[in-house]
C-alpha cells in the first residue's frame, strides 16, 4: 500500500493528534483544545490507507523585513509515526507543503525546528534568533524605578491594548512575526491561565509597554519567573518593566526571557549580567523567491544590481538565472541575466532574513563567484540588526 500524501479533513485531527502526542509526549488533556484550535485546511498529512503516518500543519501569519510584513507560513506540528520514520514522508510533507504555500501566497516560510538537518535538505535555513536569556533579580532592581505610577495589572478586556503595542514596535525588528487574530487569540488564553500575569504602562496614546510572564516552581527556594515577552514603545516602560520584576528578588533569584533581543537591557544595567541560557535558531526559507523579493522593504539609500543563478531542488519556480534589482527601498528579481554569482536556495534564505553576511554565506559554500563588488552589494540591501522573533509555534 503506497503513502498518500493530502490535506486533511476535521474527521482526520484526532489521528493526527494521537501521532503529535507520541512524537511530543504531549498529554491526552491537550486533545480537545488543540483539534477545536487547528485548520486542517492549513495541513498537509500522510495516510497509509486510512492511518495518519505523519502531518504537519502551515499557519498563515506575516513577518517583518525592512519595514514590510511579508507572508509567511508558519511550519508546525511536522510529526511522522516512529515506526515509519526514514521512509522520507517527512521530506514528502515538506515538498507538499511549499506547493500549497504558494497556492494560499505564503512567499517565505518559517520554523523552529527540532531538527535542522532534515530541513536544511528541503531548503530551509538557519537565519534568526530564538534565545533564552537569564538575568538576576539583584541586578534588575538597580534600575530606576521608571513610570511605576503608570504600571498596572491588565485583565482580559485589556488585550487589544497589548496588541496595539507589539504592532506598533513589531514592525521595526526583522523577523518578528506580523501575527493573525488567530494567533492573538491563542496568546490571551495561554497569557491569563493559572500563574500567568500580564503587566503593562499606560502610556499618552495608549499602552506604552507590557511584559506577560510565569512563575514556576524553583528547584531551590522561592519560584521562578519566565517571561514569554517583554515589548515597550520607549526606554521609559522598559526601564519600569524590568523594574517591576526585580522587586520580585525576595522569592526569585533569577528572571529567564523566554525569547527575544535583549540589546537594550544590555545597555542600561550596570553590569553585564544576562546571560544566554540557550538559542534554538530559526530557520527560513524562500517560498516564492520572485515574489519574497518584491515584499520585503530595503532601505531606501541601497541602488544595486546583481546577476545570480538560484538553485531549488524541490521548487524549480525559484530555480534559474535572474537579476536582483534594488532601488528606493523596493527589490525585484527579473528572469534573465548571466548568472555569473550561483546562490542556493539555503543560502539566499538565511541572507533574505538578514542573519548571513555575503561572506558567511562564501564561506559555507552557500555562495559561489560573488565578487567583491557583488558581496558588497548584498550586504548592503540585506544585512541589519540580528533577526530575533518572540514566538514560537
Amino acid at each position: 500500500m503506497e503513502i498518500e500524501i493530502r490535506v486533511p479533513t476535521a474527521e482526520d485531527l484526532n489521528g493526527i493528534f494521537d501521532v503529535r502526542a507520541q512524537a511530543f509526549a504531549v498529554k491526552e488533556s491537550d486533545r480537545a483544545r488543540w483539534t477545536s484550535l487547528v485548520d486542517p485546511a492549513g495541513m498537509v498529512t500522510a495516510f497509509l490507507g486510512e492511518q495518519v503516518v505523519g502531518s504537519l500543519n502551515v499557519i498563515g501569519f506575516g513577518q517583518w523585513f525592512g519595514g514590510r510584513a511579508v507572508p509567511m507560513g508558519g511550519v508546525a506540528t511536522v510529526v511522522v509515526r516512529p515506526e515509519h520514520r526514514g521512509e522520507g514522508i517527512g521530506a514528502r510533507l515538506l515538498q507538499r507543503s511549499l506547493e500549497r504555500m504558494r497556492e494560499r501566497g505564503l512567499v517565505v516560510s518559517t520554523l523552529n525546528p527540532a531538527t535542522t538537518r532534515v530541513y536544511r535538505a528541503a531548503g530551509w535555513e538557519i537565519a534568526g534568533d530564538l534565545a533564552t536569556h537569564r538575568v538576576p533579580t539583584r541586578s534588575l532592581e538597580r534600575l530606576p524605578r521608571g513610570d511605576s505610577e503608570d504600571l498596572r495589572r491588565l485583565a482580559r478586556a485589556d488585550w487589544p491594548l497589548v496588541r496595539v503595542c507589539y504592532d506598533a514596535v513589531a514592525a521595526a525588528h526583522a523577523g518578528w512575526v506580523d501575527r493573525s487574530d488567530w494567533w492573538w487569540g491563542v496568546l490571551a488564553d495561554d497569557s491569563f491561565e493559572d500563574q500567568s500575569f500580564v503587566y503593562g504602562v499606560d502610556g499618552d496614546d495608549g499602552l506604552a509597554g507590557y511584559v506577560v510572564f510565569r512563575q514556576e516552581p524553583s528547584k531551590a527556594w522561592g519560584y521562578q519567573i519566565v517571561v514569554d515577552e517583554l515589548v515597550a514603545r520607549d526606554a521609559g516602560a522598559a526601564v519600569t518593566l524590568w523594574r517591576f520584576l526585580g522587586t520580585h528578588g525576595m522569592q526569585v533569584e533569577t528572571v529567564t526571557l523566554q525569547h527575544g533581543p535583549v540589546d537594550e537591557l544590555l545597555l542600561v544595567l550596570p553590569e553585564q549580567d544576562v546571560v544566554q541560557v540557550s538559542n534554538n535558531r530559526w530557520m527560513h526559507r524562500l517560498v516564492d523567491a520572485r515574489d519574497a523579493v518584491a515584499a520585503r522593504g530595503f532601505p531606501p539609500d541601497v541602488a544595486m544590481e546583481v546577476h545570480l543563478e538560484l538553485t531549488d531542488r524541490l521548487a524549480p519556480w525559484n530555480a534559474g538565472r535572474w537579476v536582483l534589482r534594488v532601488a528606493g527601498g523596493h527589490g525585484e528579481l527579473l528572469a534573465g541575466g548571466t548568472g555569473e554569482l550561483q546562490l542556493s536556495i539555503n543560502g539566499f534564505s538565511s541572507l533574505f532574513t538578514g542573519w548571513a553576511s555575503a561572506a558567511a554565506l562564501l564561506g559555507a559554500g552557500l555562495l559561489h563567484h560573488a565578487s567583491d563588488a557583488d558581496r558588497a552589494a548584498l550586504d548592503a540591501a540585506f544585512s541589519g540588526p540580528t533577526p530575533t522573533m518572540v514566538d514560537d509555534f
